[in-house]
């Protein structure tokens, strides 16, 4: 019981915590350094998120993954040439939020779609501008992930 109730808590402040981080998202928009910050302590939140609440396929780990993706998007707009490190930390949110949609969601579902839709942007994006570090980021790995996925869900390759 006491267990039930500390994570009831824990998700509670999870929830205000994001809130709030959106909150200063709205007001973020105005300047680029603002939304630079935010960015950062936007990653970091997911980190504290992650190890928190030990459930990597936690429904709050979506809300921070696209919170993450929306800053970063921001960000993108308001720069002229790609910045490649933060490239890379939007695809890495990315993988983890479909992970986690696929996960909560099936493969069916229309935020699936749209996660992929925004995975293949940025990944049309960093084949323009630094497709060598898509292979350092293990992306060939990709593939065994995705298939692994959809073993787990039942699916086979040729479909469902």
């Amino acid at each position: 019981r006491d267990e039930k109730k500390d994570g009831e808590v824990l998700t509670t402040t999870i929830e205000a915590s994001l809130g709030e981080l959106e909150e200063r998202y709205d007001r973020a928009r105005q300047t680029l350094d603002a939304l630079i910050t935010l960015e950062d302590d936007v990653v970091e939140h997911i980190l504290g998120i992650s190890e928190a609440i030990e459930n990597s396929t936690h429904v709050l780990m979506c809300r921070a993954y696209i919170l993450h993706v929306s800053v970063g998007e921001d960000i993108m707009l308001r720069r002229s040439d790609p910045q490649r490190a933060l490239l890379r930390r939007l695809l890495t949110s990315l993988r983890k939020l479909l992970a986690v949609q696929t996960t909560l969601f099936g493969t069916d579902h229309p935020d699936v779609a749209s996660t992929y839709d925004g995975l293949s942007q940025y990944l049309g994006t960093m084949l323009r501008c630094c497709s060598r570090e898509l292979f350092d980021m293990g992306v060939t790995e990709w593939k065994n992930e995705s298939e692994a996925a959809k073993k787990r869900m039942g699916l086979s390759e040729g479909g469902s």
